[in-house]
C-alpha cells in the first residue's frame, strides 16, 4: 500500500496510518433476559504528504483499509490545505518496526457476560473493544499499536462509569468513601467526577505556563504515555515519534507543556495528529488522614463559559439542585486542595484518585 502511494508522489514523503477497531456493547434488559448486543466496526486510513522544507503537510482521510482507499486518501491530501502539521520523524532516527500490543485475547463469550450482568444487577451497560493501529512512515518504517480496552455503567448511586485496560468483566462495586462528614466549604468529587474535571481543563490550563502561575501541591499531574493502565497512548505517538512521561505540574508549579515530539496523538482517523494529553494521571496524596466534607459528588460536567471560563456543574445533572460554578482553568486547579481515596482509570482516560474541592460561591 505505501509503495502504491508513494509511486503516484515521487516528490513527498508519504505516511499512511490505519485504524481497525471492533466493540460488542451488551446492554441490560428486563430481568432474566439476556443483554442485547450490538457490534460496531470502524476501520480508516489517513494519508499525509510532506514536501521536503515545505513546513508543512496536506492531509486525506477515507473509510476502508484498501489501497484504493489510500489512494483517495492521498488523492484529498494532495488537494487539501497546506497545515503546519507535526513534523515527520526522520527516516534514520527510527526503527524499520516497533510494536505495542497488548496481548491477543478473546473476548468473553455470551455466557461470561451473561453471568456478568446475572452477578451484578446494577450494570446498565458493557462493552468490550480492540482496536488495531499501523503506522507507515517515509522509507516505509512500520510502528503497530494494539489496545484492549473495557468500559461499563453501573446504577450504584448515580450512575457510575468505569473503564480499565485490557478484557476484562467489572467485578467490584464501587467501594465506599473513606471521608468523614461536617467541613461545609468542600466537596469530595469521586474519580469519576474528578477525571471529567482534569480531562476538560488540563489543555486550557498549561498554557498558563507563561503566566509563572502556581498551584497547590496538591495538583501534581503527569502526561503519561506509556502507563500499563493508560486507555490510550502507548511507546510512541500517532506521528511516529518516541514518548515520555512529562511532568504538567509538580508541587505547586508548572514544568512542562503538552507540545512537541512524543504528544501528537489523533482524535480519530478522520483528524490528523496534533498536540494533546493521553493518559493523565493525578498523584494521590499521602494516607493517613480521612479528609471531611459536606457530601461526595459522584458526577461532574463542564460546559464553556466564554472564551476562558467553565461552567463546572457538581452532581446529577438531572437534578434541581445540583450547584454550578463558573470558573476559570487556574481556579479550577486552585480549589483543588486535597485528594482522597484510591486512583481508578476512568472513562475520559485519566488515571485519578478523588478530590477534595472547595467550590466558593455560585455563578
Amino acid at each position: 500500500m505505501w509503495r502504491e502511494v508513494s509511486s503516484t508522489r515521487p516528490r513527498e514523503l508519504v505516511e499512511i496510518y490505519l485504524k481497525l477497531a471492533v466493540r460488542r456493547r451488551h446492554v441490560a434488559q428486563q430481568p432474566g433476559a439476556r443483554p442485547a448486543v450490538d457490534e460496531i466496526w470502524e476501520a480508516g486510513v489517513a494519508v499525509r504528504l510532506s514536501r521536503p522544507g515545505s513546513g508543512g503537510a496536506g492531509f486525506g482521510s477515507c473509510t476502508g483499509t484498501s489501497s484504493a482507499a489510500a489512494l483517495w486518501a492521498a488523492s484529498a491530501a494532495n488537494a487539501g490545505p497546506q497545515a503546519a502539521d507535526p513534523p515527520m520523524p526522520r527516516t534514520d532516527a527510527v526503527p524499520r518496526l516497533r510494536t505495542d500490543l497488548d496481548p491477543q485475547t478473546a473476548m468473553p463469550g455470551a455466557e461470561q457476560i451473561w453471568a456478568a450482568f446475572d452477578g451484578h444487577p446494577r450494570l446498565r451497560w458493557l462493552e468490550l473493544g480492540t482496536t488495531i493501529e499501523v503506522l507507515i512512515g517515509a522509507n516505509e518504517w512500520v510502528a503497530v499499536r494494539r489496545r484492549n480496552r473495557t468500559w461499563w455503567e453501573s446504577r450504584a448511586r448515580q450512575s457510575d462509569f468505569g473503564a480499565l485496560r485490557g478484557l476484562s468483566l467489572p467485578i467490584d462495586e464501587r467501594p465506599e468513601s473513606d471521608l468523614t462528614s461536617g467541613n461545609a466549604n468542600t466537596l469530595a468529587l469521586s474519580p469519576q467526577a474528578a477525571g471529567t474535571l482534569i480531562a476538560a481543563t488540563a489543555r486550557a490550563l498549561y498554557g498558563l505556563l507563561r503566566a509563572k502561575e502556581r498551584l497547590r501541591p496538591s495538583w501534581h499531574l503527569t502526561d503519561d504515555p506509556a502507563n500499563a493502565a493508560g486507555l490510550a497512548g502507548g511507546e510512541f505517538d500517532d506521528a511516529g515519534f518516541a514518548t515520555r512521561p512529562r511532568v504538567l505540574a509538580d508541587a505547586g508549579g508548572h514544568l512542562g507543556l503538552l507540545s512537541g515530539e512524543g504528544c501528537y496523538w489523533r482524535s480519530s482517523f478522520r483528524d490528523p495528529p496534533r498536540p494533546s494529553p493521553s493518559t493523565l494521571v493525578l498523584r494521590a496524596g499521602e494516607r493517613g488522614s480521612q479528609p471531611a466534607a459536606r457530601a461526595v459528588v459522584e458526577r461532574c460536567r463542564l460546559l464553556p463559559a466564554g472564551r476562558d471560563d467553565f461552567f463546572v456543574e457538581m452532581g446529577d445533572p438531572d437534578s434541581d439542585d445540583s450547584p454550578i460554578y463558573r470558573l476559570s482553568p487556574a481556579e479550577i486547579a486552585e480549589r483543588c486542595i486535597g485528594t482522597w481515596g484510591t486512583p481508578r482509570m476512568t472513562v475520559e482516560g485519566v488515571l485519578t484518585p478523588g478530590l477534595i474541592f472547595s467550590p466558593g460561591d455560585r455563578s
